[in-house]
């Protein structure tokens, strides 16, 4: 599965470059021109959302941006190829796959969360992500993915983190990916956030897969302190966890030599703003 770069894609660097690098990642901030009037509309739209289309990026694109990884891990493989189907084990989800109609819709309103309907089985839009920022809706049909697989991370950063921070850096234009992430071996740390008081965290042993899912946008990435050595960005950008021992968000591995990820990803076509 490992994608092999050509002469000019591959490079090496030592720890104090990986170090030097993702810090710059983090403090680098581009702004993005979101000039909606140079976009079409897109035809899946209501009358509270403006449905604005992207820049598009290839999965081969993707591929090869995110194949920077391999500096932050023992081990890292990507490459382009078909979803396997998803509702079987490890995923068990809803829907077989990610292609068709790839959304990403940004910023819910709380507002509008006392006005909730039921879903509608028969819309072919369905949601994989919704309790952060960004939420991914796709047809969930079969095609084409992003299969990534990572081992040993090297750095004090989550891979959603990492693959938040390159895309960030090398896409000049606002993109996005929603997926799957699942976690193998070792343990992780949850976030669960508490509205009425303090937020716990919880360590989670991973001897069976957790499935983890949600979307990556080419945002800063925005950090805001360290929880036992590991650095916590905002939960606007956490990939939600499903698993037996409750609904939270994914922080990060806390044995990075044991644990292991194997990543699904679609590229979005299309950005839905309130």
């Amino acid at each position: 599965m490992e994608h092999i770069p050509n002469d000019s894609e591959a490079s090496k660097g030592s720890d104090n470059e990986i170090d030097n690098e993702i810090d710059s990642l983090i403090d680098e901030y581009d702004s993005f021109d979101d000039d909606d009037s140079e976009h079409e509309n897109c035809e899946y739209c209501c009358a509270n959302r403006i449905n604005v289309s992207i820049n598009t990026a290839t999965l081969k694109d993707v591929r090869d941006v995110l194949y920077n990884l391999r500096e932050y891990f023992n081990k890292f493989e990507i490459d382009v190829g078909s979803c396997p189907p998803l509702t079987a084990r490890p995923y068990n989800f809803d829907f077989n796959g990610l292609s068709g109609l790839n959304i990403l819709e940004q910023d819910f309103p709380m507002e509008k969360m006392t006005n909730i309907t039921p879903l509608d089985e028969s819309d072919p839009v369905r949601p994989i992500r919704l309790h952060t920022k960004y939420k991914f809706f796709t047809e969930d049909r079969p095609g084409m993915v992003l299969e990534m697989y990572a081992r040993g991370r090297k750095t004090n950063q989550s891979i959603i983190t990492l693959m938040q921070s390159i895309l960030h850096r090398r896409f000049p234009y606002k993109m996005g990916l929603g997926g799957i992430l699942i976690v193998k071996g070792g343990q992780l740390l949850q976030y669960n956030p508490k509205f009425t008081c303090e937020a716990t965290y919880h360590h989670i042993k991973c001897d069976s897969e957790i499935t983890c899912s949600g979307a990556i946008v080419n945002d800063p990435v925005q950090i805001l302190g360290h929880h036992d050595g590991l650095l916590m960005t905002t939960n606007r950008y956490m990939f939600d966890i499903h698993s037996e021992h409750g609904n939270g968000f994914f922080v990060n591995d806390i044995t990075p030599k044991e644990t292991e990820y194997y990543g699904i990803f679609n590229v979005a076509d299309t950005v839905c703003r309130w």
